[in-house]
């Protein structure tokens, strides 16, 4: 992934963003080894969502420079761009990793409430 924001070099608006991730992904990953057994499985799924993410963006960064540099076309490094903001701005170092699961609205019998749409419906079929 460095090498492919090092092609991209500052040709790229998004590689500075995308270069922040991989050290943010560095850190997650850091994190991530140092969490118990199960706990390390239950947050594999977002570690693995931002691995994918950052790799994406910065093979972005990377053909947007080849492109900009071959054809003179920008097209790709908006892309990136968009791309970049979307999944890799302001979500934090560690993505979600330390964060506990919101509690669901349930009711006294620990069932999930249902949702807004079907009351008409459950009363219905009483």
């Amino acid at each position: 992934m460095r090498e492919a924001i090092d092609n991209a070099g500052e040709a790229v608006p998004a590689a500075r963003l995308v270069s922040q991730s991989i050290d943010d992904l560095a850190t997650a990953i850091t994190a991530w080894k140092a969490l118990d057994g199960d706990i390390a499985e239950a947050r594999l799924y977002p570690l693995a969502q931002f691995m994918a993410e950052v790799y994406a963006a910065a093979l972005l960064c990377e053909q947007a420079e080849c492109e900009l540099r071959e054809y003179g076309d920008d097209r790709k490094s908006l892309v990136a761009a968009l791309y970049a903001e979307r999944y890799l701005k302001d979500r934090g170092p560690l993505r979600g990793m330390t964060r506990r699961r919101a509690s669901r609205s349930s009711t006294s019998s620990g069932w999930p409430q249902a949702p807004w749409w079907t009351a008409g419906r459950a009363k219905r079929l009483q």
